[in-house]
């Protein structure tokens, strides 16, 4: 088992950009750690450092922006890929659907233009 060493003072710093943005971050001496940046368009992105429960580090990177948030790291699960016949049958799920969207369009564009008789509604009120 790996021992850490004690923790002690923190080693800041920070930088204030004139667009918005920002660099951040800190150093422990005993590893762990954090650096952010935050771009002038309010996208973030950084990484961060700890030891697990046995003493192992863990690291993770992470981005947040226009496609949400998103963080890797070895340790984070991956997803499972698909079984091949469910990638197929969404395949040919998703044709057939455009095929008749395309016939339900192409009937349309083709169809005579319907004439509906409306027979006028008098009332007497007295």
């Amino acid at each position: 088992m790996i021992r850490r060493p004690p923790r002690s003072t923190l080693f800041p710093y920070t930088t204030l950009f004139r667009s918005g943005g920002y660099n951040y971050g800190y150093v422990s001496a005993d590893g762990q750690g954090k650096n952010e940046i935050r771009g002038a368009d309010g996208s973030v992105a950084g990484t961060y450092t700890y030891f697990d429960p046995t003493g192992l580090p863990v690291q993770v990177s992470y981005s947040a922006g226009p496609h949400g948030f998103q963080a890797s790291g070895a340790h984070l699960p991956q997803p499972v890929p698909l079984p091949e016949a469910n990638v197929r049958a969404t395949a040919a799920h998703m044709a057939a659907k455009a095929a008749a969207a395309a016939a339900a369009a192409a009937k349309a564009a083709t169809a005579p233009p319907q004439t509906v008789a409306v027979a006028p509604t008098f009332a007497i009120l007295g």
